[in-house]
């Protein structure tokens, strides 16, 4: 339950906010797709980060460098290929960004509810002990893969330099996340995720809002143009 709603639900309803602000919303079968996709990703990212684990076990020498460095660079790295190939088999191509940004939150929603319960059940309800507010860090994971998504849509867009603005901090900021849980057990700088969070949905308005003035706007000019009547003038 508190796996459910704690980051599922709330990640769910975001996402909901993004469909109805995203232009040509996308189909909720591929949606669901890539969840379930996500979920399944999980797997060979625990067994690779598993091995690390028996390689530098806690404690040793460089365990964070060697042990959580090459996690945020595996997960993330796996959450875009993963995201590159639905779009090549599954999903159809789109020209605007916000399309990408959706299937990457949808996917790493995924992850991020098949992780929660995966360290629930091989830890029991760490997550609880350690601090009240940890479920709010835990929604990274869908953030970060959205922001992913960007950078794939700017892959595919041969935008190489910029595309890296999109992938290298998803990676970094992965690094900090998982260093903060371990160290510090908690992430003290948790609300920086909300300011994301935020952020990306007034820009999703903001373009919602801007998409329908413009859809608008041929319907007036024709009018203008023409003889318009002396009563459209008089109200404009």
């Amino acid at each position: 339950l508190y796996t459910l709603f704690g980051t599922l639900i709330p990640s769910l309803l975001y996402a909901i906010a993004l469909w109805f602000f995203a232009p040509r919303r996308p189909k909720l079968l591929p949606m669901s797709l890539l969840f379930l996709a996500g979920a399944v990703l999980i797997a060979p990212c625990y067994m690779a980060e598993y091995a690390l684990d028996i390689a530098f076990p806690w404690g040793s020498s460089g365990h964070l460098t060697w042990n959580i460095l090459p996690s945020a660079i595996l997960e993330e790295g796996a959450k875009l290929l993963c995201l590159a190939m639905a779009f090549r088999m599954l999903i159809e191509r789109s020209g605007r960004w916000q399309y990408f940004f959706t299937s990457g939150f949808i996917l790493g929603s995924g992850f991020m509810f098949m992780e929660n319960f995966v360290c629930m059940v091989e830890y029991g309800d760490i997550y609880m002990v350690l601090e009240n507010r940890t479920w709010v860090v835990e929604m990274t994971d869908p953030l970060f893969g959205g922001i992913a998504g960007i950078g794939l849509f700017l892959i595919l867009k041969k935008r190489w330099l910029l595309s890296s603005l999109f992938i290298i901090p998803p990676i970094a900021l992965h690094f900090c996340h998982n260093v903060g849980v371990i160290v510090l057990g908690g992430v003290p700088w948790w609300p920086l995720y909300f300011l994301g969070y935020t952020s990306m949905l007034l820009v999703f308005a903001w373009e919602y809002l801007c998409a329908s003035s413009e859809a608008e706007s041929p319907i007036e000019k024709p009018i203008l143009d023409g003889n318009a009547s002396l009563r459209f003038l008089r109200r404009i």
